[in-house]
């Protein structure tokens, strides 16, 4: 009796760790840790953790013009997870509103002045020379739009992920962009600038180097506040 007893008392307690060890298993199932003991366990997916961080890089730019770009490309070559933020045109000020733009518009005018001094050189231009200012600028904006297309490759082929919004900080290495919230090891903060319109009277009438990009008829005088791609330009 006292045998069959403690069989009975051994195959209880036995049936207690079984129960035990099945419960761990689904307590640390639910929490989502590794896989030891050759087990795969799913890791959570509540709403609260994904909220806690959407995406995590090892190498988070702010800003996607020329400096920003390039470093981004530079780290992924050298095997980092990297994201860049922008919330506008790929290229920065250089390619958008910048260099590129006001490399057009000067080569543009270059034409110009030389087909008028053509005759100087014994090259005779028969009849009106015109110019189309709104034809310039579609062309102008479509070799840009070209340009936003070539850098949107050569991330992709680099293997950086392009997430469109305005970046905030929300927290040490966390920032928010829309809905979204991003961790990283490391952020550059590669903004850049934006133009600058002194507190002068008559500023209400003036553009800014953005503003000029857009205007669709050719002004008879222009002057603008720029920024540092086209030198210190004050209005007078």
């Amino acid at each position: 009796m006292r045998i069959s007893t403690l069989y009975l008392e051994i195959e209880d307690m036995l049936a207690v760790i079984i129960v035990l060890v099945l419960c761990l298993v689904a307590i640390v199932s639910g929490l989502g840790f590794g896989t030891a003991a050759g087990l795969r366990f799913r890791p959570s997916t509540s709403t609260s953790n994904l909220r806690m961080a959407d995406k995590s890089f090892d190498y988070l730019v702010i800003g996607a013009g020329s400096g920003g770009m390039a470093s981004a490309r530079r780290a992924a070559a050298y095997g980092a997870k990297v994201g860049v933020i922008e919330q506008a045109r790929l290229g920065g000020t250089c390619v958008n509103v910048g260099c590129v733009p006001k490399k057009v518009m000067w080569n543009a005018a270059t034409v110009n002045e030389i087909i008028h001094d053509a005759n100087q050189f014994g090259i005779k231009v028969e009849g009106k020379v015109s110019f189309d200012w709104s034809k310039m600028k579609e062309m102008r904006d479509a070799y840009i739009v070209r340009l936003n297309g070539i850098y949107s490759r050569n991330l992709g082929n680099s293997g950086v992920e392009v997430i469109e919004g305005s970046a905030a900080f929300s927290g040490p290495k966390t920032i928010q962009v829309g809905d979204d919230s991003i961790t990283a090891k490391h952020i550059l903060i590669a903004v850049g600038g934006r133009p600058y319109m002194p507190d002068i009277p008559g500023i209400e009438h003036c553009i800014n180097s953005d503003g000029f990009f857009e205007v669709r008829a050719m002004l008879c005088i222009a002057r603008w506040a720029g920024r540092a791609w086209s030198g210190r330009l004050i209005p007078t």
